[in-house]
């Protein structure tokens, strides 16, 4: 009867844990990873061939989450803070940047 009290609570865990944060210790809250998110395939991502190396799509995230640190240089994203609203994936000319569900 434990076993599957446990089982039904991690399930419920699970999927409250599916909507964004939850309250830890001391009633602060914890960031959790999105559902979905951008992810940047490296082996499509070439930033010398957009405008002066700078990728096109970190100009266009609107949540300033992608972000490369010099020009020429890969740009990188935070999957905890990602929102995954696909703007980078409609910006980038080379179709480098895909939204995966987790």
């Amino acid at each position: 009867m434990a076993s599957s009290l446990s089982a039904a609570i991690n399930v419920a865990e699970i999927r409250s844990a599916r909507g964004g944060a939850r309250e830890g210790k001391g009633g602060s809250k914890e960031r959790l990873m999105p559902s979905k998110m951008a992810l940047v395939d490296y082996k499509k991502c070439h930033p010398e061939k957009c405008d002066s190396g700078v990728c096109a799509a970190t100009l266009v995230c609107s949540h300033k989450l992608l972000k490369q640190e010099a020009p020429y240089d890969i740009p990188m994203t935070d999957p905890f803070l990602c929102q995954g609203c696909g703007d980078c994936v409609r910006a980038c000319p080379l179709k480098a940047i895909k939204i995966v569900r987790m």
